[in-house]
């Protein structure tokens, strides 16, 4: 059966009235939760803005009535990470691809990092189902949902799928160029403006 959409998109285009081209708008259908290409949902910058604010003023708070060994902590936290058109469009081309997990990890400087791996359609009976049992990383075997049960060679010099490591994350201390250790004094000062300025 089909499943309802969750909505519709329109683009400008060229349609056809009657026998004769004209410029219009062209309305798409767009995916549902139900399948792994429809997962997420467009937001305004006005709610990007908020939605962001929120998680960094928490960390703002946190290292402005934090001791130093605190400070130094969360000014090093991860806020942010970029993957580059490259990256994505080789996931995304795969054989089955429906869209991409970021799973969190340390890379091999055991700096916090980011693993990319693409993900296809999970066929799921069960209507409650989670939307993270829906998805299945590519390369998967049985019923399993992640890369991680998969028994891997090492030695094995061919990969079956593209895996990529999004590479050094944005970090507080990145945003507001404030050398940890150096001067905490005026790191703060800037962070308490930023704080008011939230409010």
């Amino acid at each position: 059966m089909e499943q309802p959409q969750i909505g519709t998109m329109k683009i400008p285009g060229i349609t056809l009235a009657g026998d004769e081209f004209s410029q219009g708008d062209i309305q798409f259908n767009t995916q549902n939760d139900e399948s792994v290409s429809g997962f997420g949902q467009p937001v305004s910058l006005a709610a990007s803005q908020k939605m962001i604010r929120n998680f960094q003023s928490d960390l703002l708070l946190e290292f402005v009535n934090g001791d130093d060994e605190t400070k130094q902590a969360v000014a090093s936290r991860p806020i942010a990470i970029t993957l580059g058109k490259e990256s994505l469009l080789f996931i995304l081309s795969q054989n089955e691809c429906e869209g991409i997990r970021f799973y969190f990890c340390k890379n091999h400087l055991q700096s916090p990092s980011i693993i990319a791996v693409g993900v296809k359609n999970n066929i799921v009976d069960d209507p409650n189902a989670t939307l993270a049992s829906r998805a299945r990383d590519l390369g998967t075997v049985g019923d399993k949902l992640s890369i991680l049960s998969r028994d891997v060679q090492i030695n094995n010099v061919v990969e079956d799928f593209f895996y990529y490591e999004v590479g050094p994350p944005t970090t507080l201390e990145d945003v507001f160029d404030a050398p940890i250790g150096v001067e905490v004094s005026g790191f703060e000062g800037e962070l308490n403006e930023v704080l008011s300025n939230l409010n």
